[in-house]
């Protein structure tokens, strides 16, 4: 697995021991442009060409494939996310808002970390019911098609005990949800930001909610190679105890458009690319 580059000698990389924040960090078909060259930079394609620089692991023999992709990008986020940020503690309770890709990592990470229940809080249902079906999360709540989604909201804060969870981890991108998940903490719970990894606009919050609750929010910011070294590593974890494989729809490389417009109405948790 091979994805980014970070230069190593600007401020955040150098002095602040943050190469997430990188400020010339480039990433292989997110923001590297044709025009800077080779044309094989991107990644939809059978071949790629790598820069000096370029973070690659080996991924353990035996592995299925498929497997392996179903959390490439999001596993290697929520490792940085969980493991340096904010981590789950044993015991704990636990609330996912968003049940794509870096949602189900970020409850499957803290299962294998020894959290006493996950509840997922996404949709469409039938992502809900693939991420059941893989084992991932012990409560699935349905907000995307919900009529009442306050009921869901209530319904979630009842599954981890009704004060709210210990530590609740926003994965869903909607700037709605931050919110929304603010409630979902106990008083003096965490709160974990992950999905808002694109500007998606502005929201409405109650900061009181903040301080009443005197909740730790806390943000993080993608990944760098070492994140993606601790996601290989966990990948016989992670395989043996959760059906990943099943998370994955394959699309031949012919049909990009068509993967594209699956993820978009929220039919696959995740596509892939084959050739």
């Amino acid at each position: 697995m091979g994805l980014l580059i970070s230069c190593g000698v600007c401020p955040p990389c150098r002095l602040h021991r943050e190469p997430t924040l990188c400020e010339r960090r480039r990433t292989y078909g997110v923001n590297r442009a044709l025009a800077d060259g080779p044309e094989l930079s991107g990644a939809w394609a059978d071949h790629i060409v790598l820069q000096p620089g370029t973070a690659v692991i080996k991924v353990p023999d035996g592995t299925d494939p498929l497997a392996a992709m179903s959390l490439a990008c999001a596993g290697p986020t929520v490792a940085h996310a969980l493991f340096e940020r904010r981590p789950v503690r044993l015991g704990e309770t636990v609330v996912v808002q968003g049940s794509g890709p870096v949602g189900l990592a970020a409850a499957a990470f803290a299962q294998l970390a020894g959290a006493a229940k996950v509840v997922v809080v996404g949709g469409p249902a039938g992502r809900l019911e693939r991420a059941a079906d893989a084992g991932i999360g012990d409560v699935h709540l349905d907000i995307a098609g919900a009529d009442d989604p306050a009921e869901v909201l209530r319904r979630a804060r009842a599954a981890v005990g009704g004060d709210g969870a210990d530590l609740v981890i926003e994965c869903a991108g909607v700037p709605a949800a931050v919110g929304q998940g603010l409630g979902l903490a106990r008083r003096g719970g965490s709160y974990l930001v992950i999905g808002q990894y694109t500007d998606a606009g502005d929201t409405t919050l109650n900061p009181h909610q903040i301080v009443h609750r005197q909740l730790d929010v806390v943000g993080s910011w993608a990944f760098t190679g070492a994140h993606l070294v601790e996601y290989v590593r966990l990948l016989p974890a992670l395989t043996g105890r959760f059906g990943l494989a099943g998370l994955v729809t394959p699309f031949p490389l012919e049909r990009h458009a068509d993967a594209l417009d699956a993820v978009a109405d929220g039919s696959v948790i995740k596509a892939v690319l084959t050739s």
